[in-house]
């Protein structure tokens, strides 16, 4: 349990896999797809990870970037979202990436059964999420266990065309300059509010 104070500072959320970047496991070289390179994590040998980077990505962090600052949270492995952000050059600082070890907990139930829970709550309210996942419905237990983690409600969730790996559609960029104004807007809400003296 985390025992420091709850961070109050705007802070966009982003998710690594089929958001920024698209990963599969492949038994050999020779099963690369064009255009992913080798994700060097985890035990060497089968499965190979190979990863693509979204086309769009580095624009995508750049437009946040220019409303807050931005971190990555992701259900993936410490390792993995490091080598990813190095092999990318998505200019995260390690500190920055959040990975599952930092904010989940795997219960195991019977018969083979599992629930996803935040290792802490409310840790960022004043937060925004970026997810390709929706957070409802049985899809969703990763991302509420995320908004679990950081103190937030659906008004501050935003589900992003997933990336698979494929171009993204021509209508990608309108959806997602839509993201951004409304991420702006929620963010620069809360700003404004902050400033204003409490009265005494």
């Amino acid at each position: 349990m985390n025992t420091e104070a709850p961070n109050s500072d705007p802070v966009v959320f982003v998710d690594l896999d089929d958001c920024l970047i698209h990963t599969r496991c492949i038994s050999s070289l020779a099963c690369k797809p064009a255009g992913f390179v080798v994700l060097p994590c985890g035990d060497k040998g089968v499965p190979i990870h190979v990863s693509t980077l979204r086309p769009s990505a580095l624009k995508m962090l750049a437009d946040l970037r220019g409303v807050a600052p931005v971190k990555i949270i992701t259900t993936g492995t410490e390792d993995y979202a490091q080598r990813a952000n190095e092999l990318f050059s998505l200019g995260f600082d390690p500190s920055d990436i959040i990975s599952r070890d930092g904010f989940l907990v795997t219960i195991r139930g019977a018969y083979g059964s599992s629930s996803l829970f935040p290792t802490d709550v409310d840790q960022f309210p004043n937060s925004v999420l970026i997810d390709n996942h929706p957070f409802a419905g049985s899809d969703g237990e990763k991302v509420r266990v995320k908004m679990n983690f950081l103190g937030i409600g659906g008004d501050r969730f935003f589900q992003v065309r997933e990336f698979n790996g494929d171009p993204d559609p021509r209508r990608f960029l309108g959806e997602w300059l839509s993201i951004v104004r409304s991420v702006s807007t929620i963010l620069k809400t809360d700003l404004s509010l902050r400033q204003i003296p409490l009265p005494s």
